[in-house]
């Protein structure tokens, strides 16, 4: 008997056009949504959080109302897109969290095992990977400088495709990752390691915050890419 052939699958790709159109469209709306009254609690709380206006705009946040774009439904709360290479992958709401409902969901028809912010990767020496788009997005905005910033679609838990996302990391000698103090980031960046291999460092930071929360704390995140740098630097 002959073996049987393995099955190959294809490479994690974006939604289909018609979908990413009617997500664009929506993008749009919910960005010009967050700067009207309607939006201006949301403002609010991004602002507290520590976002500039120009970050907000960096990465197209917004704010729904629930309504429908298309076929699409985009459920009541902040718009966080994964805009990567011209091409939408996903949109995520983070809603007000109420009655038990999860913190997130995910517009119907979302990709959300992608690079969020891959674009910063390509060419770089250094990266570093965190948990979370709005961990990515403080980061690019107080050291994207010094070394550029990406997150996994937000979850601990997203393995990378390879095959889809394996160039933005060929010219990579050092990976440093920082996840979540608890058990879903211990599992990622694990899985970050077997993947990538021993270019992945982990990163630490103090007193169990996620980088959102300690730079909101007053943490000094800028000096902390900085100590970190310079240690694996030290120790290469």
């Amino acid at each position: 008997h002959k073996p049987t052939p393995k099955p190959t699958y294809p490479a994690y790709g974006p939604p289909p056009q018609e979908w990413q159109d009617q997500a664009r469209i929506a993008v749009k709306q919910c960005q010009n949504t967050l700067y009207t009254d309607t939006g201006a609690g949301a403002l609010a709380y991004l602002q507290k959080r520590g976002f500039t206006p120009d970050t907000l705009r960096r990465f197209s946040i917004g704010f729904s109302t629930g309504y429908k774009s298309g076929d699409l439904w985009i459920p009541e709360g902040i718009t966080i897109p994964g805009l990567i290479d011209g091409a939408i992958w996903y949109l995520k709401i983070r809603t007000n969290g109420r009655d038990g409902k999860p913190k997130y969901t995910l517009v119907k028809g979302s990709r959300p095992a992608a690079l969020f912010n891959a674009n910063s990767l390509l060419n770089a020496a250094n990266s570093l990977i965190t948990e979370g788009e709005f961990n990515a997005m403080i980061a690019t905005q107080e050291f994207g400088d010094l070394i550029p910033v990406a997150s996994m679609g937000g979850s601990a838990s997203n393995r990378i495709d390879l095959a889809t996302w394996g160039a933005y990391f060929l010219t990579k000698s050092l990976i440093l990752a920082v996840y979540d103090d608890d058990n879903a980031g211990a599992a990622g960046a694990i899985a970050l390691y077997e993947q990538l291999g021993d270019r992945v460092k982990l990163a630490i930071l103090p007193d169990k915050h996620d980088l959102n929360s300690y730079h909101q704390a007053g943490g000094d995140i800028r000096n902390w890419i900085k100590t970190s740098l310079e240690f694996y630097r030290q120790n290469a």
